[in-house]
């Protein structure tokens, strides 16, 4: 055994691209291994519709938190110097904490309103957990992002842990309680909010002289420096966001709550095994991306392309299987109520191939400025999204119709923004050749 992890860690020398993926995803593989065995006793704890409150629930969730730092978290890893970074840090910290009172106000006045108009009274008890949840996960944002600027893969790898286990076992503790729906709401914010005290403190125990140096006035300047985030890539966000999550909300409204169940249940079981990998990838391309970027963009261009490849052929395999045993699959682990959801599985498998491939290098839209780009392609995202179900409810199509036309939408999206991100890279590179001959 001592054998084999020295030929691997011979094989992947610290600081590679390959050993940091493996730690992140090894922490989440963890984690997701804990949601995905919880799933079978969860799906008969609770029923479809207790799932599709929890899809509204974690719609909402899911829009607010991408605003939780006004996408300044996304800044923490680009500047030179750590000072300038944790100016950056602050910022993201205390408009996350401004954003979760604004949420608590807009729940209070407006929450009956809007869960009429999402067809989800029974969420209206619960609303309270909202802006909880998006203080917490706005905390969590930032902080994992100053870890990836530390390349601390390893802290961020155990949080992925505590957030799987701490989540499926309130779920499953207030399940057997018989608690109904609040007990899904509740384990999705704790495993949400998980892991955020553990790099809390260890921000504070490695890095406190730098943080000492955060200064309302140097935080003002680093948000000028930065506004870019703000102004663009919210709006983005939001749309990128408002394009996944929308359509549980929708389909509830549309088809009922079960729908929305079985929609939300093969999501989350079909997107945790791939999102380990993913957010994994992601994290670790976000890490390494800036410095190719700055200095050698035909790198980036490298790294780009095979990230993406790699991704794209790992993710055809498990895909591709479920496209052919969804339902029985469904069935046989969960219960003969959840063949459906097998069923839209089936359905949503194009659209999370792309997602898998592609998502993850999309975060060069952020290392390059190009938040207008990235705008215009969100803003499309949303129409080729939420379109389709919006089409299929008012025209009484079938469920089905609304879910497969909403994954071509969403696989049509993430090729044209793979393409674009292409381009951009190829002009840096171009830019960067030139400016080289300037200074020669």
């Amino acid at each position: 055994m001592n054998g084999l992890a020295r030929r691997l860690r011979a094989r992947l020398p610290a600081g590679s691209f390959a050993r940091s993926v493996g730690i992140l995803a090894g922490g989440a593989a963890l984690g997701q291994a804990i949601t995905l065995l919880a799933s079978p006793l969860l799906s008969r704890l609770y029923t479809p519709a207790d799932f599709g409150l929890l899809a509204v629930y974690s719609s909402l969730l899911g829009i607010l938190t991408v605003a939780a730092n006004l996408r300044y978290e996304l800044a923490i890893p680009l500047p030179a110097e750590d000072e300038e970074a944790a100016q950056v840090l602050g910022i993201s910290l205390a408009v996350a904490v401004a954003v979760g009172l604004a949420t608590a106000l807009a729940a209070w006045a407006f929450g009956d309103g809007l869960v009429e108009l999402a067809g989800a009274p029974g969420l209206r008890p619960h609303l309270w957990l909202l802006p909880i949840g998006v203080v917490a996960v706005g905390a969590y944002q930032a902080l994992s992002y100053w870890a990836v600027r530390k390349q601390a893969y390893g802290p961020i790898a155990m949080t992925r842990l505590a957030q799987g286990a701490s989540g499926a076992a309130v779920q499953l503790l207030l399940g057997l309680l018989r608690l109904g729906p609040i007990g899904l709401i509740v384990g999705q914010v704790v495993g949400q909010a998980a892991g955020s005290s553990s790099l809390a403190s260890r921000v504070l125990r490695l890095d406190a002289p730098t943080l000492s140096r955060v200064r309302p006035r140097a935080m003002l300047a680093a948000a000028r420096r930065y506004d870019r985030f703000p102004k663009y890539s919210t709006a983005g966000a939001l749309l990128n966001s408002s394009s996944l999550q929308l359509p549980s909300v929708l389909l509830t409204a549309y088809f009922g709550a079960a729908v929305a169940g079985w929609y939300f249940f093969a999501q989350r079981l079909l997107r945790s095994p791939l999102n380990m990998v993913a957010n994994a990838v992601s994290q670790v391309y976000y890490g390494q991306a800036p410095r190719l970027a700055r200095d050698n963009p035909r790198g980036l261009l490298t790294l780009f392309q095979r990230t993406a490849r790699r991704l794209l052929l790992v993710g055809a395999v498990p895909l591709g299987l479920l496209a052919a045993v969804g339902p029985w699959a469904f069935a046989t682990l969960f219960g003969d109520r959840w063949t459906a959801a097998g069923v839209y599985a089936q359905l949503l498998a194009p659209y999370l191939l792309f997602q898998f491939a592609f998502g993850p290098v999309s975060q060069t839209f952020s290392i390059l400025e190009a938040q207008r780009a990235m705008l215009l392609l969100d803003a499309s995202k949303m129409l080729l999204s939420v379109g389709p179900v919006v089409a299929a409810g008012r025209l009484g199509l079938s469920p089905e119709t609304a879910v497969l036309t909403h994954s071509l939408g969403l696989a049509t999206n993430y090729v044209m923004a793979y393409v674009v991100c292409s381009r951009l890279i190829r002009h840096r590179i171009e830019a960067h050749a030139g400016s080289g001959a300037g200074r020669s």
